[in-house]
C-alpha cells in the first residue's frame, strides 16, 4: 500500500482529464503504464523522478504531484533511483554581501537529473521543490520556489527555518 494515498487519484484524475490512457500516459512519460496503475490505485510509491516524469508528460508543474498535506506537515518520500545527482549551494552573490542589511538565507538545493530534464529539492524546506527541462532552468526555478515559500511564511508571521542541510561529495571505491 502506498504512503501517499492522495497521489494515485490527483494522478488517475489528471490523466483521464486529459483524454490519455495509462499506455499513451506511458509512451509520453517513460513509465511504464503497469506502474502507472500500480501508483494509480495506491499499490505502490512513485519515486520523485517518477512524478516529475509524469507531472512533465501530463505538462504541469510536477509539484501538482509531489505536494500533498500529511498529518504534521509536508512529507515527500524521495526513493534512490539510478540517475545522476549533484547537490549544490545556494550563493549569496558578492554584490548582495556588500549590502546594508539582514544577511540573506542561504539553503542546500538537492538538483537531480530525470528522464525528462531536472528535479530540484531544498530540504530545509519541506515540500519546496521545482523542476527545469535544464540544470540552468531548474535552478532558476527552485530559487523563485524557494523566495515564494519564505515571502510566504514571512507574511504569515512565521519564522524562516534556519539552515540544517549540508552537503558533502563522497568517492566510493567501486
Amino acid at each position: 500500500m502506498s504512503s501517499h494515498p492522495e497521489v494515485g487519484p490527483a494522478l488517475r484524475n489528471l490523466r483521464e482529464a486529459n483524454g490519455l490512457t495509462q499506455e499513451k500516459l506511458g509512451e509520453l512519460s517513460g513509465v511504464h503504464s503497469t506502474n502507472i496503475g500500480r501508483i494509480e490505485r495506491g499499490e505502490a510509491d512513485a519515486t520523485l523522478g517518477t512524478l516529475v516524469d509524469l507531472a512533465m508528460a501530463l505538462k504541469v508543474e510536477p509539484d501538482y504531484l509531489i505536494r500533498f498535506r500529511m498529518p504534521g506537515g509536508f512529507r515527500l518520500a524521495i526513493q534512490p533511483a539510478p540517475v545522476a545527482i549533484s547537490i549544490e549551494t545556494l550563493a549569496v552573490h558578492e554584490a548582495d554581501r556588500n549590502q546594508a542589511g539582514p544577511a540573506r538565507p542561504q539553503f542546500v538545493v538537492v538538483i537531480q537529473q530525470t528522464r525528462n530534464g531536472y528535479s530540484a529539492i531544498i530540504p530545509d524546506l519541506p515540500g519546496c521543490s521545482a523542476s527545469g527541462v535544464t540544470r540552468e532552468a531548474a535552478e532558476a526555478n527552485v530559487l523563485k520556489a524557494g523566495n515564494d515559500h519564505l515571502q510566504g511564511l514571512r507574511r504569515a508571521g512565521r519564522p524562516i527555518p534556519t539552515a540544517h542541510a549540508y552537503a558533502v561529495r563522497m568517492t566510493f571505491d567501486v
